[in-house]
């Protein structure tokens, strides 16, 4: 945290900056009223005066004076009044310098604005935008706001953007924290949401090509973004590598605004040898910028932490908070439930079946799923999700194809599921093996997603991270978990230490304990 001595010094240098700007603004101006359109300098001087004091009134309220609580409206009168008075003042000043001493005028009207910085500054840092002693009765008032940066919003069907704003979610309604999320405009915002939504412009060409989820912002999103970052207490963005939270980083260090990293992902694996090289660089120039420029990072899982600790240094900013889970919809259900929830999807009762949810893409596997699902023909795929591959296109009987599934639906999911395969690489801990956990059902992944979240990794059979799409090593994989029926039928006990492990108001009170750490004034007080 900035002493307070040393925020009043920079305070006062971006006051200065905003008035310089302006004043030079206010001198042309001056030049041209009083030299081309032939007015009275006196005359002159008070329209230039009053221009130049309303450009600076837009500016210096989100840029010298940020701890603020006035709104943009509120302090204008004030202002006004100041100015109007230092008018009155500098317009007898300036008479006296160029009629009696014979000053020019635009040297006289420089002298006064030099001489007027720090007395301008002290009337305005008290009177206009309320700071220093009438700052601590706004702060129990005005709650903290943070700024969410994601690259997508939840109808995209990622989990990373889903598990954002569900703590963006309960930071609001647990804490009083106002969030404004900002993401991608490709997809749909929530609605009804406890957070406000802010849709940025932006260009998906590179995932309706190459299928990498890689949002590029438009330039009007700078304008919007910095605006909203300059009020903001704590910037929160999700994974360092994406353009939104680049973008965010940077403006949180023009702003100074503390800067809060939740990130998801470790290591990107070989599959794609490009995109691991291009990977590996960004976290070795960009990352160490990012990682050095957040105040926490608050990573998912611990193989997350790991993998970043070993590249760029264990230190005591990294923090580890599991995602939380809605315990209340997550339970077992009993075979009765299961045996009608597989009537209604037409599934045979003594069928396998297995299910895959998650972005259709190489990343999460969906290749090798083709190669198990061709090879266990006696065994029936459910995939949900959607992504630049179709699994239609597969030809294959026991596979089908649900597209996007709402969260209630998940839940159905689960339950008549036997087991839940996902053979991804470079994950955190992946939000659907949570679920999946929580319902009681077995879960099939890899040793990373094992190796994340320890308290729970005995009841995740687990292979090998996938250097590429061979479905070997699944198959037998497979074959071993379906014929281990006690560990199939075990759902009551996985579920109930799922729900002892995680929990959303945990999560949320971790990630608020974190705010209020390192954000630039004081928690609001909790209402009495």
């Amino acid at each position: 945290m900035i002493s307070g001595k040393s925020s009043r010094i920079h305070e006062f240098v971006r006051f200065a900056v905003v008035g310089a700007a302006s004043a030079l603004f206010g001198w042309i101006l001056l030049y041209l009223l009083v030299s081309v359109a032939g007015l009275y300098y006196l005359i002159a001087f008070a329209l230039s005066f009053l221009i130049m004091n309303a450009i600076a009134y837009l500016t210096v309220g989100s840029y010298a004076f940020r701890s603020t609580g006035v709104s943009d409206h509120a302090g204008l009168f004030r202002y006004y009044a100041i100015s109007l008075a230092s008018l009155g003042c500098n317009g007898v000043a300036l008479a006296i310098l160029v009629e009696r001493l014979g000053l020019n005028y635009l040297v006289a009207a420089a002298a006064l604005a030099v001489a007027n910085a720090p007395v301008n500054f002290i009337l305005h840092r008290r009177l206009t935008y309320r700071i220093g002693a009438r700052l601590e009765t706004q702060v129990s008032e005005k709650p903290l706001r943070v700024v969410v940066v994601t690259h997508y919003y939840p109808a995209h069907g990622g989990g990373i953007e889903s598990i954002a704003g569900r703590i963006g979610t309960e930071l609001a309604a647990r804490h009083g924290i106002a969030i404004d999320w900002y993401a991608s405009d490709c997809d749909a915002a929530p609605e009804a949401c406890a957070v406000n939504v802010v849709p940025v412009a932006a260009w998906n060409g590179i995932e309706r090509r190459t299928g990498l989820p890689y949002p590029l912002w438009r330039p009007t999103a700078l304008c919007k973004l910095s605006r909203g970052i300059a009020h903001a207490d704590v910037v929160q963005i999700h994974d360092f590598a994406y353009f939104g939270s680049l973008l965010a980083a940077i403006l949180a260090k023009v702003h100074r605004v503390p800067l809060l990293l939740t990130q998801h992902s470790g290591a990107i694996r070989p599959g794609n040898k490009i995109l691991a090289v291009l990977y590996s660089a960004s976290e070795q120039t960009v990352g160490r910028c990012v990682f050095a420029a957040a105040s926490v990072v608050a990573c998912v899982s611990e193989t997350t932490r790991a993998h970043f600790e070993r590249r760029l240094g264990s230190r005591p900013k990294f923090v580890t908070i599991w995602n939380g889970l809605d315990v209340g919809a997550l339970h077992a259900a009993d075979l009765q439930t299961r045996r009608g929830l597989r009537v209604g999807y037409g599934l045979a009762q003594d069928t396998p079946i297995v299910l895959f949810a998650g972005r259709l893409i190489r990343k999460k596997g969906i290749e090798i799923v083709r190669g198990v699902a061709t090879a266990a023909p006696n065994v029936r795929f459910l995939i949900a999700g959607r992504g630049p591959i179709d699994p239609n296109s597969w030809g294959l009987p026991n596979v089908r194809v649900l597209g996007q599934v709402a969260a209630t639906r998940m839940v159905e999911l689960y339950h008549l599921a036997d087991l839940l395969l996902l053979p991804s690489y470079c994950e955190g801990f992946p939000l659907v093996v949570q679920e999946a956990l929580a319902c009681g059902t077995a879960v099939l992944s890899t040793d990373e997603v094992a190796d994340a979240c320890p308290p729970v990794a005995d009841l995740i059979h687990h292979c090998p991270v996938p250097c590429d799409d061979d479905p070997q090593p699944w198959i037998a994989a497979l074959r071993r978990a379906l014929s281990d029926r006690t560990w199939l039928t075990s759902r009551d006990a996985r579920a109930q230490r799922a729900r002892q492990t995680w929990s959303w108001e945990r999560c949320a009170q971790e990630y608020f304990n974190v705010i209020r750490q390192v954000a630039r004034r004081p928690a609001a007080k909790p209402a009495a």
